[in-house]
């Protein structure tokens, strides 16, 4: 069957990360700390725990039926289908065309599923130029976490992602998923990004969002976990975080000064905000640096904010 694990024994790394792009939610999470658990259609890789994973074809009448009720919900509120009509219009197509029932009837499938359950990604790995450039542009930052992040009961893993060439097919029975299935389609990625190094942990809420659908019911902040502040082990600023306001830098003893201007410029009100989280909580601060020796390399040093208001 479909392995969840990877085939070796994958041990935890000493630190997990989680690299910020400079925006606003970014600079929210971590200032009000918390973690954002995704909808999987909002990853970065389309093939992530994505669809073509599951197919429906092994479901019975009965269980397209309970899944258009339930979706009906979401999507009509008004409830502009009776229930006699989703029941012939779903009788007719198991019928007829059961293919295409299966298929139309995957989104929704998905989407009640991850209304209940959320995915953080976290890299194991620090300097990984590609994840450096790729998530935060440079300009961004990473916070480094004890992988003992979560006390929550309603918090799985961590999990190491299952570096594969091929996926299976999982052909559930039921409108539920086994959780062995949703640890297979959570967990498994391409051997094109090995790369990250990357751990998930998932979370179990009920009705939190689902991108697209405007229901009361569904609530984006049940996404946001929060976790101590203590489980930030440090903050990596990439090395353009300061870049587009370096007044005067003084080349004596590695001493560089900024000047912040966060009534006109909104990233400098973010760079404070994440400053003061810095030093109001005596987190320790690095920073990345592109080595100068030809390796073409990132490396981390440890640096010390000075904040003196004008």
């Amino acid at each position: 069957g479909a392995r969840i694990m990877p085939d070796k024994d994958i041990r935890l790394p000493f630190s997990f990360i989680k690299y910020y792009g400079l925006n606003k939610n970014n600079v929210n999470a971590f200032v009000n700390e918390y973690l954002f658990f995704s909808h999987p259609l909002v990853l970065n890789d389309p093939f992530d725990s994505c669809r073509q994973f599951v197919s429906l074809n092994k479901f019975s009448e009965r269980q397209f039926l309970k899944l258009t009720e339930r979706n009906d919900r979401f999507i009509n509120p008004s409830r502009s289908h009776s229930p006699e009509e989703i029941k012939s219009r779903i009788r007719q197509l198991f019928h007829n065309d059961k293919d295409e029932l299966a298929d139309l009837s995957l989104t929704f499938f998905w989407n009640l599923i991850f209304k209940d359950w959320g995915i953080l990604s976290l890299a194991g790995i620090d300097n990984d130029m590609l994840m450096w450039s790729y998530y935060t542009n440079h300009q961004g930052f990473a916070v480094e976490f004890d992988p003992q992040l979560f006390d929550s009961k309603e918090v799985l893993g961590p999990f190491p992602i299952n570096y594969a060439e091929t996926y299976e097919t999982i052909f559930p029975r039921s409108i539920k998923p086994d959780i062995e299935h949703l640890l297979y389609f959570t967990n498994v990625k391409s051997i094109r990004w090995r790369h990250e190094n990357e751990w998930r942990f998932l979370v179990n809420r009920d009705n939190m969002s689902i991108p697209n659908y405007n229901d009361p019911i569904l609530e984006l902040e049940k996404r946001k976990v929060k976790y101590q502040v203590n489980k930030v082990k440090s903050i990596i600023l990439g090395y353009k975080f300061f870049e587009d306001n370096i007044t005067k830098t003084h080349f004596g003893k590695e001493k560089r000064l900024y000047e912040f201007n966060p009534a006109k410029n909104e990233k400098d009100k973010w760079r404070l905000s994440i400053i003061n989280q810095i030093l109001e909580n005596d987190i320790k601060v690095r920073e990345l640096e592109i080595a100068e020796d030809n390796t073409f390399s990132l490396k981390i040093i440890d640096i010390k904010l000075i904040c003196k208001e004008e």
